[in-house]
């Protein structure tokens, strides 16, 4: 209850001890001194005793009211990503804050009021391989990222010509078909030949497949990836010739290629005690089940190991 002015209404204040007149005791906060001639405004709590001084009239509707959705705290920062609420557009959500990093992820990760703004376009970028090959920009669409770069179709790889035409990564590699084994590395074609021959007349065991219509001949075993693709073959299948000789009866042997066929050392092909011409005239060599070398006979008659290589095609 209010009362502005109306000091007359009042019942005259009774001196208390120790207080001159024409001052009034306000509870325990001591004697005030009141100019019997001003006007003053008090405010008389019935309930609470004393009247005291409540300072300028405040509209409450104005407070502040948790219930209103308003920040009652402006150092509060709920998730603790280092942004006080008042300044967080999502104050629940410790990626997303003012000083964030822009991401493809259809999100105001920086509260800016723009969504992947800067993740849009992030520099260029390619796609595919050999001939396939071709560039474009990234390009953020919906929270995807993407590189639109221009798609080529494959074509089938042509011979020497030193371009991977069918985009798979490998320059020159023969297609194997049917009925043949590859490498890896797309450099060799492999068989099992289609009868039994003596060794001199091996490759004619071979003619009868093609690869990018070269015939095949007797497999020689040169490199280390070939020699993996032997044992993988001839499994199930030995002993079959392959294209190597003693050279003139002696103890050197080659490859029908003209490269040297070690025997011993770390790159010995052959197995334990091989070669050891056991018998009469084991100048030629077998690869056996288990992908070593023997040497037999020439004039046995035996299957064949038969490939193409990447240095056949013309």
């Amino acid at each position: 209850m209010l009362l502005a002015g109306c000091i007359d209404d009042l019942p005259p204040a009774t001196p208390a001890d120790g207080v001159d007149a024409g001052v009034i005791v306000r509870g325990d906060r001591g004697p005030v001194a009141v100019d019997a001639g001003a006007d003053f405004e008090l405010e008389v709590d019935f309930e609470a005793g004393p009247t005291r001084d409540v300072g300028p009239r405040v509209d409450d509707a104005a407070l502040p009211r948790p219930d209103r959705g308003e920040v009652t705290d402006p150092t509060l920062d709920t998730d603790h990503d280092g942004t006080p609420d008042v300044d967080d557009c999502e104050p629940d959500n410790a990626a997303v804050h003012p000083d964030a990093i822009e991401a493809c992820n259809a999100v105001d990760d920086d509260c800016d009021g723009m969504v992947d703004e800067q993740a849009a376009s992030v520099g260029t970028c390619t796609v595919g391989e050999g001939r396939c090959r071709s560039e474009g920009g990234w390009v953020c669409e919906e929270g995807r990222h993407f590189c639109d770069a221009p798609a080529i179709t494959p074509e089938p790889e042509i011979p020497r010509n030193q371009v991977d035409d069918d985009c798979d990564g490998l320059v020159d590699e023969l297609e194997c078909p049917v009925g043949t084994v590859g490498d890896a590395e797309g450099r060799t074609c492999m068989w099992v030949g289609s009868s039994e021959r003596l060794w001199g007349l091996g490759d004619l065991a071979c003619e009868s497949q093609r690869v990018a219509s070269v015939s095949g001949h007797m497999a020689t075993l040169e490199v280390p990836s070939e020699v993996e693709l032997a044992r993988a073959v001839v499994a199930g299948h030995g002993p079959l010739w392959v294209g190597a000789a003693r050279v003139n009866a002696g103890e050197t042997w080659r490859w029908n290629s003209g490269a040297p066929l070690p025997v011993g050392g770390a790159d010995n092909l052959w197995a334990a005690g091989e070669p050891n011409n056991a018998g009469i005239g084991e100048w030629c060599a077998q690869v056996r089940d288990d992908g070593l070398l023997n040497d037999e006979n020439c004039l046995n008659r035996t299957g064949v190991l038969c490939e193409v290589k990447q240095r056949d095609v013309p």
